[in-house]
């Protein structure tokens, strides 16, 4: 039969596992759905899946949406912010500049230069 302080122990061990190990499951997690958003060339949640715009010259590109050099798919990593000793955010980043234009604009217009 368990005692309080067998309780207490199970208590802390749980603590720990929610501090240390839940938000780096989570951010794998969160890495792994964005690694499947680049396979299928969508995005969305709950199995709602919207597709990527297509490119301009997507007849003549052979090489799968974002991933010319691969460089910006390899780039995203987890990361864990601590708040305190018992609050973290998990978020994904990328250290490339170009990655956060790609992540927060749907579409970029770029008009032909003119003549006069």
């Amino acid at each position: 039969m368990k005692t309080s302080r067998d309780f207490e122990l199970d208590c802390r061990r749980l603590r720990q596992h929610l501090i240390e190990v839940l938000p780096a499951k989570l951010g794998a997690s969160m890495l792994e759905e964005t690694r499947t958003n680049f396979r299928n060339e969508s995005y969305g949640n709950d199995d709602v899946r919207e597709r990527w715009p297509e490119r301009r010259y997507e007849d003549k590109l052979t090489y799968p949406k974002l991933r010319y050099t691969g460089r910006l798919f390899r780039s995203i990593q987890p990361k864990v912010h601590r708040i305190s000793s018992r609050a973290a955010v998990v978020s994904l980043g990328s250290p490339l500049s170009y990655a956060q234009m790609h992540n927060e604009l749907s579409l970029i217009h770029i008009s032909e230069p003119t003549r006069h």
